[in-house]
């Protein structure tokens, strides 16, 4: 109106001049609104841009520099929630812990199903050590939203990793949940099968570790590592006879792993000294107590000698003299003396025909791999399948 405020002219003209007004101002607000966008299209190209070169600076492990980066990304684009996480996560980069937990509290307030942030902040709090609010975030990650990207995959590796941080922690129970939830959820792939097997078997689950180990065999029977895995749940088992089967397998496939070769030799050591195999015959039982009773002796000795230590006593002072007393004696010499004065009894003639000299000689046995254990270093393997041996029948040696 003010286009003709104050004017005399005729109608049609006044008309007239007021369209004329309104088509201007029309074009005025066409030319301020593209200004505006065009403005606001120029601060966005800004903001991606240093949204970029921050991205970059983040993967070339140099966080300080992302920092500064992200931060004038979001001067360009305040709003942005994609460039706010990007801060945090160099923030957490950088360790400064404080300032990214402000920034992840203010997007999980805005977006609380979000799988990422959730994730970042039960990272935060395993930097915490902060068990409690571990499981809270990573299981608001597991359950969360993870958009367009793998959520089957990425929950799989946010259970995975929680269950690390939580077997670190010494809190079993809850990462043996964990674990069980995750071989639930598992898909059909023979490798992630193994993973969990070796996990459950390294936390002592051997059934649980057998069930994944056989799953995969069902589908791949000459998996190295699933064979591998049956043959040491074997092992750990005392299921010596089943370990050979699996290892053997397994080797055939993998000639070159040291570990299998050793537990495979150390089986069949078992198999041949074990002398509370079923249905043995009385004189072989004999023969495999005796070679076990010699072979803890050979090992007694050969402990205390290269120490300088002589094994057996020393010889009494004839006559004693009394500005010398005699030297107490070591436990190993003890050791000796008790076995010198078993080792007439250790004959076939004798045990033959008295088991329960049989059973003190295993006693023995046991008591002289037990000292050497502590005393003298690695066992052979013979000696290892002795205790292993002699731990299926009387516990621990």
């Amino acid at each position: 109106m003010d286009c003709v405020r104050g004017t005399t002219l005729p109608g049609y003209w006044t008309e007239s001049i007021l369209v004329f007004c309104a088509i201007g101002l029309g074009i005025l607000f066409i030319i301020t609104g593209f200004a505006a966008q065009t403005y606001h299209a120029k601060e966005r190209a800004l903001g991606k841009e240093w949204f970029e070169k921050g991205t970059k600076e983040l993967q070339a492990e140099q966080p300080e520099n992302a920092i500064a980066d992200f931060r004038t990304a979001l001067v360009y684009s305040p709003s942005n929630d994609e460039y706010e996480f990007s801060l945090a996560k160099a923030l957490l980069a950088a360790h400064h812990k404080d300032e990214a937990n402000a920034h992840l509290i203010r997007l999980w307030e805005h977006q609380p199903e979000n799988g990422e942030v959730n994730l970042e902040l039960g990272r935060l709090a395993i930097r915490n050590l902060d068990i409690t609010q571990a499981l809270r975030y990573f299981h608001n990650s597991i359950y969360g939203d993870w958009g367009q990207q793998d959520a089957v995959g990425q929950r799989r590796k946010a259970r995975l990793e929680l269950y690390r941080f939580l077997i670190s922690r010494g809190a079993s129970s809850q990462a043996q949940a964990e674990l069980m939830a995750l071989a639930a959820e598992l898909p059909p792939d023979p490798q992630l099968h193994v993973q969990v097997g070796q996990m459950f078997f390294a936390a002592h689950e051997f059934n649980q570790a057998q069930k994944q180990f056989d799953q995969v065999l069902q589908s791949d029977k000459n998996n190295k590592e699933a064979l591998a895995g049956e043959g040491e749940i074997d092992f750990e088992s005392g299921n010596y006879h089943n370990a050979v089967i699996h290892i053997e397998r397994a080797l055939r496939r993998d000639p070159q792993n040291t570990k299998l070769e050793h537990m495979l030799e150390v089986s069949r050591l078992v198999l041949t000294i074990d002398p509370y195999e079923p249905d043995l015959p009385n004189a072989e039982r004999t023969r495999r107590i005796i070679r076990m009773f010699q072979q803890a002796l050979d090992r007694v000795q050969k402990c205390a000698q290269p120490e300088g230590e002589s094994i057996a006593q020393p010889e009494p002072q004839n006559p004693p003299n009394p500005q010398t007393p005699p030297q107490p004696l070591t436990p190993l010499q003890n050791l000796y003396a008790l076995v010198m004065k078993m080792q007439p009894q250790v004959k076939d003639s004798i045990l033959n025909r008295d088991a329960d000299k049989g059973t003190a000689v295993l006693t023995m046995v046991k008591v002289m791999e037990n000292s050497t254990d502590t005393a003298c270093g690695p066992k052979a393997s013979l000696d290892e399948a002795i205790t292993l041996a002699l731990l299926k029948q009387g516990g621990s040696p």
